[in-house]
């Protein structure tokens, strides 16, 4: 029930965007979701997030006021505490769309939180039975 809450509220935040950047977002999205089909998105805190099936999210694609901005959520690969974290990527309308980057962010993201998380594991059948 929550999947079709979700897809309308992430229309609704797209449809919301200046003209300007409602294609930038779009294409963004697109690719994204593409790079990573595992990936689910929903608006959290004003944003367009995506998570990884479900759990933790990964990545947020905000709103500014000349463009968009791609930015981790959470510690960035290699950040130790007390270090800055990763800006992520700011994306203009009139500027060429770093696609590369964009599959690249996406990509190492999920590798990062696939390797922090622990595969799940059943746990052992009580003894007594």
């Amino acid at each position: 029930m929550r999947a079709p809450r979700s897809k309308a509220l992430v229309r609704a935040w797209l449809d919301f965007l200046p003209p300007a950047q409602r294609p930038l977002a779009e294409r963004v999205r697109v690719l994204a979701l593409g790079a990573e089909p595992a990936l689910e998105e929903s608006i959290k805190w004003g944003n367009l997030v995506l998570a990884l099936d479900g759990g933790r999210p990964l990545l947020a694609l905000a709103t500014h006021k000349t463009g968009l901005h791609l930015r981790r959520l959470g510690r960035s690969e290699g950040a130790e505490a007390g270090e800055p974290a990763d800006r992520g990527l700011r994306l203009r309308p009139s500027e060429p769309l770093p696609e590369a980057e964009i599959l690249a962010l996406v990509r190492t993201q999920v590798s990062t939180c696939a390797q922090r998380e622990p595969a799940s594991v059943a746990p052992p059948p009580p003894s007594h039975l």
